[in-house]
Parts: C-alpha cells; structure tokens; sequence
C-alpha cells in the first residue's frame, strides 16, 4: 500500500517524460524496470521467500524505476519544481479538460487490476485472497514480460501518426500484433497445461486452488497482450475518449461478472470476469475502433494476424497435453524447473 501510495507523485516523472517527447526513453526505463522486477522476484524465490517477499520485491522495482526517471527529468529540467500552491482553478480545469479521459482510463486500469481482492475478501475470506493471489501474482510476472514489445512499439506508432503515414502504421500494427501473439502462445500454454505442476513446485499442494484461476488468467493474458497494440493505436492516434470508454467496459463488465459468478465458481470468479471483461471490452470494443481508425479491416486482421498463428498453437497445445499426459510420476514441469 505505501508504495502505491507513493508510486502517485513519482509517476509524474513519466508524464514529463512522455510529454516532452521522450518516448523512447519511456520505454528503455519500463523495460529496465520490468527486467529489474522479474531479477527480483526470481532472487526472492531462489532464496524461498512466499508472497510478502514478492511483494516486496515488486515494490522496491517500482520505486526504483520512478525515482530514476525523476532523476533524468530533474537533469532535462534543472529548474523544475513541484507544489500544489503553484495549481490555479484555470490550469485545474485545464488539466481536467485535457486529462480526464486519461484520468478515467487510469482509474478503471487500476480497478481491473486491484478490484480481485474486494471482491474475494467479503465473501471467501481471507485465506481465499492469498490463495488468489498466487495466481495473480504469477500472470503478472508474465505479463510484465509479454507487454514489453507492445512497449516498444508506441513510440514508432507515435511517431507514424504524427508523419500521416498509414501504410506504415498499417505494416507496424499488423506484424507486431503478429509476433505478440507468438510470443504469448508458449507462456500462457505452459500456464493452461502445467498450472498445478507450477503451484506445487513454489508453494505446495494447499494452494492448488489457485490453478483454476491461474489457467482463466492465461486466457485473458492471451487476449489481453495481442489487445495491447489496439491500445496503442488509440493512444498513439489521440483517441483518448474511445480507449478511456473501452477500458471503463473491461472495468463494469469484469466487476459484474465477477460478482455474478463468485456463486458458482468461487474463487474462479475474478479470473473469469477478468477474461470477459478482455473480449467484451477489447476485443468487441477496443480493437474494432483501433481497426477503423488505421483503416484495416476485420477480415485482413484476422488473415494477417490469427489465422499463421493457429497452427503453431495447435501444435503447441498438443505437445504439452502429449507431455502433461505422459505415464512418469514427475512431469517434465517439475523437472525443468529444479534444474533452473
């Protein structure tokens, strides 16, 4: 909580950054800082640390990574300086006007992120809200990894728009979605096919209730990192009304589901809205909108993105069934992992 709390004003730095036009920079230090994390969190593991140590590890990754981009703002701004007495109502509604798409689109980001563990709390309990956790904790990881190239992208589709250069952003679009999804294909398959393999190898065999959420995650995790590049486009292309409508859906559809649910799938239940809330609100909204604002359409996207990827998923989700399936007592998982 503290370093949320301070992860606020640090995020500025960012902010500043990005409009200053620094993208590229923004985007070397999200990558350093998600390399420092995972370095993190696999040294809290190797030295048998559970979920305090994650998250702790996690924290320290976060500040470090705004307290270096503060130093570099302070080096491009030797004379900046930051005080609430230096705010009037014209700049406030100002900053209002302009930022508050951005704003909505925040908030309902940190909702889809956070909202899991009050929605779990009331009425599973506690000890349901560590044994969620684990799994929340672990599609994270991944997703720090998988985003990454969509990171890398924004500052190119930025920078297309801004040089009206369609057919570029077409090509960008198209083959970077392309290779996300590729990207993501082993990792969430790894995570379908060998979720209890992985939960019993870190923690024991008291949180396998965790796999099922972890494998609902899997999917979102799939949908939500090819969805990644849409957002782009919507951000890159100043449409920050439709994005920030888009992932107020994610937010409403997720929650509703997830309450609608948590009767009959229980601890599952904020893993499946998470996955509803992805295809209603990214899927069905958010990329249609980046496809017509780009000009490509649906049945280009699907020849040119989805379809050279089903069969290596094909393949891939048969060669891990084939593996998990196998007769040996300890699955290839288990044995991968302790020789890492």
């Amino acid at each position: 909580g503290g370093a949320v709390a301070l992860s606020f004003p640090i995020s500025l730095s960012k902010s500043l950054l990005t409009g200053m036009g620094r993208l590229v920079e923004v985007q070397i230090l999200a990558t350093l800082a998600a390399l420092f994390n995972a370095g993190m969190v696999f040294l809290a593991l190797r030295a048998g640390g559970g979920v305090v140590s994650l998250s702790l590890a996690s924290a320290i990754a976060l500040l470090s990574a705004g307290v270096v981009a503060w130093i570099r703002v302070v080096s491009l701004l030797p004379g900046l300086r930051v005080s609430p007495w230096y705010c009037s109502r014209k700049q406030l509604r100002e900053l209002v006007g302009f930022g508050g798409a951005s704003f909505v689109t925040n908030v309902a980001m940190t909702l889809v992120r956070r909202i899991d563990v009050l929605l779990l709390a009331g009425p599973l309990g506690l000890g349901a809200v560590a044994v969620f956790q684990l799994a929340l904790r672990i599609a994270e990881q991944a997703q720090l990894f998988l985003c990454q190239l969509a990171n890398a992208l924004t500052p190119a589709m930025g920078e297309l728009f801004a040089q009206k250069d369609g057919e570029r952003r077409k090509v960008w679009f198209l083959r970077g979605s392309q290779v996300s999804l590729a990207l993501a294909l082993v990792p969430c398959l790894f995570l379908l096919f060998y979720a209890e393999d992985l939960l019993l190898w870190w923690v024991g065999e008291q949180f396998l209730g965790a796999a099922t959420p972890l494998r609902l995650f899997a999917v979102a995790l799939l949908i939500g990192n090819l969805e990644d590049h849409a957002g782009n486009v919507l951000s890159m292309g100043g449409k920050h009304k439709a994005l920030a409508v888009c992932w107020s859906v994610v937010a409403v559809t997720k929650i509703t589901a997830s309450l609608l649910l948590m009767p009959v799938m229980g601890l599952a239940a904020p893993a499946a809205g998470t996955l509803i809330g992805a295809i209603v609100g990214k899927v069905l909204l958010e990329l249609p909108v980046a496809l017509r604002l780009i000009e490509v359409r649906t049945l280009r996207y699907v020849r040119s993105v989805l379809l050279p990827t089903i069969p290596a998923a094909l393949v891939g989700a048969l060669t891990f069934w084939a593996l998990a399936a196998g007769s040996t007592t300890v699955s290839l998982a288990i044995l991968l992992m302790h020789l890492i």
